[in-house]
């Protein structure tokens, strides 16, 4: 037990370093990750932009139609999703059966510690 605390232990804190990390940076300095900007119509744009009344209106009427039109790709990624988490569990439960007892709590203590990362860490949420 001391064995799967100290590796989670471990893990989260070389996690840790790396949440600290700056991030890296696509082209022309753009952040490669963090949220996306926000859509036309959102208020924060709107009012940066200082948009008139008839701007928002047409730009809720753009932000409308995109939504409508790639809301089935957006159920489609959900879809594969779902598919490709099944696929990682198979292969998951797969790759247990070749371990031993103790590489295979090991190797459940490293999926419970990602998990929490996955989550936003321990207490979740974003990271400054």
């Amino acid at each position: 037990m001391k064995r799967i605390v100290s590796l989670i232990l471990g893990i989260l804190l070389v996690a840790s370093f790396a949440v600290a990390a700056p991030p890296p940076h696509g082209p022309a300095g753009a952040a490669a990750f963090g949220p996306p900007p926000p859509p036309p119509g959102a208020p924060a744009l709107d009012d940066y932009l200082n948009l008139t009344d008839s701007q928002k209106a047409a730009a809720q009427s753009i932000e409308a139609d995109f939504r409508a039109q790639t809301e089935s790709l957006h159920e489609q990624m959900r879809a594969l999703h779902e598919q490709l988490m099944a696929a990682r569990k198979a292969a998951d439960a797969k790759f247990e059966t070749i371990l031993t007892g103790d590489q295979k709590a090991k190797f459940e203590a490293f999926i419970a510690a990602m998990e929490i990362l996955r989550k936003g860490g321990p207490g979740g949420g974003a990271h400054p």
